[in-house]
């Protein structure tokens, strides 16, 4: 598609009249997973000393993609249908130290750019959302090892071992079925026909977000992503199709940052199967 340049009212009212959200519908609005934590040295001069953490400030286009999701919510509430905006911080970090991960998330509070769109848009604190991907980590890897590792062929999207290199997640499947081990690489890696191929966890935490937000009751969700995570959010819903956990309408959208705008760079429907 050609990129659409658009402000935050403009995209909203574009997105919502491509859904298929009807009076009855019952709304989820992810409009940023951005990146929780970012990592720096405790000494910048050792190369040797432990990595630190700290919780990273959202990007101008993940806040973008939150404002046009409040947005959404306040057009969809004044035509009678249910909706909520969801607060989704990406808080996975490769090969982080965990504790500390868990001790920040612990300690996390609405950034402020976001703080300041929840007054604008009148949001009242009870009704504030927010959900850490890795609430989902645990229902993935049960996905994965229970929906793909026992599938007979391989699934779309799967990388071979040889074209494996470092990259995202820590756990892989190795030796008998559904067996865990962790190593360095970042995929999650299984056997068809003795053959060893990898799918990216990413797309198997989509599996595992959609399935949640269909039990809370949602029919439709409208999820509003950065560039970076384009190939990760279609690929994911197209596996989450697969295995028969697309079980409301979704609209994904993809917004990138540019020349001090925004535009709108893919957008799919995917229909509830």
């Amino acid at each position: 598609m050609a990129y659409i340049r658009m402000d935050p009212d403009k995209a909203a009212t574009l997105l919502l009249s491509k859904s298929m959200i009807k009076r009855s519908s019952k709304v989820a609005l992810v409009g940023s997973n951005y990146q929780m934590f970012k990592k720096f040295k405790e000494d910048p001069d050792c190369a040797k000393c432990a990595d630190s953490y700290a919780f990273a400030e959202p990007k101008p286009v993940d806040v973008f993609t939150f404002e046009v999701s409040l947005i959404e919510r306040r057009i969809l509430l004044a035509n009678g249908v249910a909706a909520s905006a969801i607060l989704m911080p990406a808080d996975f970090m490769k090969g982080a130290d965990s504790v500390r991960l868990k001790m920040l998330r612990e300690s996390y509070c609405i950034p402020e750019p976001y703080l300041s769109l929840l007054d604008r848009y009148d949001i009242p604190k009870e009704e504030q959302q927010v959900v850490f991907e890795s609430r989902f980590k645990s229902r993935a890897k049960d996905i994965l090892k229970k929906k793909i590792l026992r599938r007979k062929e391989r699934m779309p999207f799967a990388i071979s071992e040889e074209e494996l290199e470092d990259d995202t997640a820590t756990i892989i499947a190795t030796g008998e079925i559904g067996m865990f081990q962790r190593i360095p690489l970042g995929r999650r890696v299984f056997a068809v026909d003795g053959k060893r191929f990898a799918i990216p966890f990413c797309q198997v935490i989509c599996c595992a977000i959609y399935e949640e937000i269909r039990r809370q009751g949602f029919t439709d969700l409208l999820w509003m992503h950065n560039e970076a995570e384009m190939v990760c959010l279609n690929q994911g819903t197209t596996i989450a199709q697969i295995l028969g956990f697309l079980k409301m309408n979704v609209l994904a959208a993809i917004f990138r940052e540019a020349d001090g705008g925004f535009e709108l760079t893919d957008l799919r429907e995917y229909l509830a199967k």
